[in-house]
């Protein structure tokens, strides 16, 4: 009777090791590896089963924490969203603690990337080119 307990709680173990191993972050926004021309507004994180989110960075590139508003999960769920400040341009790095019922932990990690939109210069390549268009117009009726 005992080796059938020891073998079933083995089982059992094994079991709800494999089925967590299989946990993990199934999509996001922003995506990993994603090059953005805005900053986001909000992160979403999405994994494969229910889970406890308890550790969520991100970081620049100069890994300087951003601050928003995570709190750690205390009821597992497949999604979490969270509002964040304007960024920067540059490169960021999203890292990520799981927990699964039986209290396994799982981490992760990706990037995405914000491109700087120089507004002063689209400004000016607009005056530029509707100055062209004047002058080219005023030549034509000329």
């Amino acid at each position: 009777m005992k080796k059938l307990v020891t073998l079933c709680a083995a089982g059992a173990f094994i079991f709800s090791s494999a089925v967590f191993a299989h946990t993990g972050l199934s999509a996001s926004v922003p995506a990993k590896n994603a090059m953005l021309m805005a900053t986001p507004k909000q992160l979403d994180l999405e994994f494969n089963s229910e889970v406890r989110l308890v550790k969520l960075h991100l970081r620049n590139s100069n890994a300087e924490l951003i601050k928003f508003d995570f709190k750690p999960s205390v009821k597992g769920m497949t999604k979490f969203s969270y509002s964040l400040p304007p960024l920067a341009s540059g490169n960021y790095r999203v890292n990520w603690v799981i927990m699964g019922n039986d209290a396994h932990k799982m981490s992760g990690s990706y990037s995405f990337m914000v491109h700087e939109m120089d507004m002063g210069m689209s400004k000016e390549m607009k005056h530029n080119t509707d100055s062209e268009t004047r002058d080219a117009h005023s030549q034509q009726m000329q």
